[in-house]
């Protein structure tokens, strides 16, 4: 679980922040992320809503900028079970 993202090129000790600002690249990211099974993030600059990529899932419903706030509850690999919108 992130804020923003992870830089997919730097080890998690190297993350910085990243966590809070995010990556370019993150969204886009094609393999797992230092062995997790998914990334989970609270921030998308798109402010899209709930959406999943092939290893990331972003719950950003624009909460704060006028949009709701959104959550989820997932199973320990990672599925979203339930998608909870304020």
């Amino acid at each position: 679980f992130v804020h923003a993202g992870v830089d997919p090129s730097l080890r998690l000790e190297q993350q910085g922040d990243t966590f809070w600002w995010g990556h370019r690249d993150f969204i886009a990211m094609e393999k797992h992320f230092e062995g997790f099974r998914r990334i989970f993030a609270g921030h998308s600059p798109y402010k899209d809503g709930f959406q999943q990529y092939q290893q990331v899932t972003v719950l950003d419903g624009g909460s704060g900028y006028g949009g709701q706030l959104l959550g989820a509850r997932i199973d320990p690999n990672g599925h979203v079970l339930e998608l909870l919108e304020d």
